[in-house]
């Protein structure tokens, strides 16, 4: 631990009634410019007071007796100091005191504190959190109480025993015992690194326990729908309601382009007619709070009518009834195998698919296509569309037919 700037002074507290001459004696610590005071129990009288040498005057058994006393504390806050360097402990004026006092030191638990952040997050939904970060948070508190019962055998721990050890072992049961991903054990671990670091900036935390921790998310290739495997979905007979329900969600999604954390929560005013007579898809993407316009499609149009006439769906205040992220990818990997796809097409297919097989294969221009996705920058875009062997073919045969007209 490094050494800190440190202080001790000796004075007279100041009574109520200036007219006191006998007066309490209180010892003032000052650490890194924060200070507590804390009376010796010990008095003087104010003309006996030397405030230059911090120190009763004379040499009466009385002096000697209350001198003697103030430096045994001095001695006492200079060891436990010394105790606290050695031990690499965090010092504080706080601290100091409340060991010389001999008051026990506030506890601070992993679990409690997790608790009441989630419950101060809960109640900022919508205002400074979505509720899926809550909701991402409370899943992360769960996995970590899990991981310090199985591991330590205990309900909690307290905050100062959190290391590198704890934080690489968490990361490693998530995979092991959650059957977690990498890239989300990463959101995991990133979720309570927020929460960890809270704590570091209340000095409630030495030390930041993810400094020599490191994990990092793996590019994960997702690979769009082919135009002939979207018109195979579209028109493959699926004799269950469930499937046909995700299904166009899935195809909306194919066609506009949207997340579905945006799909989900589309409703009718951001469906708006065009002076032109045109209509479009107006909304700000949940994740970056960046606009989006999108030209409906038929196909897109087709299923935003078909339900929309349904007075269930109006009455919720939403365009299109969305069942869970979970459900959606569980019922689209049924939907995939019916239609003998090599791969399990999810939501986030959806995007994808628009991006490329839809839009670019289609000769819209990359700035276009990144405008409709509503990304900040184009290399984003990039990422999402890949420019595919059709494309790259007829360019090529452009290229090829401009080259003979010059000869």
């Amino acid at each position: 631990m490094l050494e800190t700037s440190f202080s001790l002074l000796y004075f007279l507290k100041q009574p109520k009634n200036p007219a006191i001459k006998k007066r309490y004696v209180y010892c003032r610590i000052t650490v890194k410019g924060v200070q507590v005071e804390f009376t010796t129990k010990r008095t003087c009288e104010l003309g006996c007071w030397d405030q230059k040498n911090e120190c009763m005057t004379g040499k009466s058994q009385d002096a000697r007796s209350l001198n003697g006393f103030l430096e045994s504390i001095t001695s006492s806050i200079y060891r436990i100091r010394k105790e606290l360097l050695d031990n690499d402990i965090a010092i504080t004026a706080t601290v100091l005191k409340n060991r010389l006092l001999g008051v026990d030191e506030k506890k601070y638990l992993i679990m409690e504190i997790y608790d009441q952040y989630n419950a101060t997050a809960r109640k900022l939904v919508g205002i400074d959190y979505a509720k899926d970060t809550v909701d991402r948070f409370e899943r992360t508190a769960r996995y970590v109480r899990e991981y310090i019962k199985e591991k330590y055998q205990v309900e909690d721990m307290e905050l100062k025993q959190l290391d590198y050890d704890f934080v690489k072992g968490l990361s490693e049961w998530l995979k092991i015992q959650k059957n977690c991903q990498n890239n989300t054990t990463v959101k995991f671990i990133t979720t309570f690194k927020t929460v960890v670091l809270d704590c570091v900036k209340r000095n409630w935390l030495k030390s930041d326990p993810f400094a020599l921790f490191s994990m990092k998310k793996v590019e994960v290739e997702v690979e769009p729908l082919t135009s002939a495997e979207l018109a195979k979905m579209r028109s493959k007979n699926l004799h269950c309601e469930r499937l046909m329900h995700v299904r166009d969600i899935f195809i909306f999604s194919c066609y506009t382009g949207l997340a579905y954390a945006d799909v989900k929560r589309l409703s009718w005013t951001n469906i708006q007619k065009s002076m032109e007579g045109e209509w479009w898809l107006r909304i700000r993407r949940k994740k970056t709070g960046t606009p989006c316009s999108v030209l409906l499609l038929p196909e897109a149009r087709e299923i935003l009518y078909r339900y929309g006439i349904k007075q269930s769906v109006r009455r919720k205040g939403v365009a299109l009834p969305v069942p869970s992220n979970q459900k959606m990818n569980a019922y689209l990997t049924e939907i995939g195998e019916l239609c003998g796809f090599t791969r399990q097409p999810t939501t986030h297919t959806a995007r994808h698919t628009f991006a490329t097989t839809v839009a670019l294969a289609n000769g819209i221009s990359m700035e276009t296509v990144s405008r409709m996705l509503g990304h900040k920058s184009i290399r984003q875009t990039q990422h999402y569309g890949k420019v595919v062997d059709m494309k790259i073919a007829n360019e090529m045969k452009m290229l090829r037919n401009t080259l003979r007209n010059v000869q």
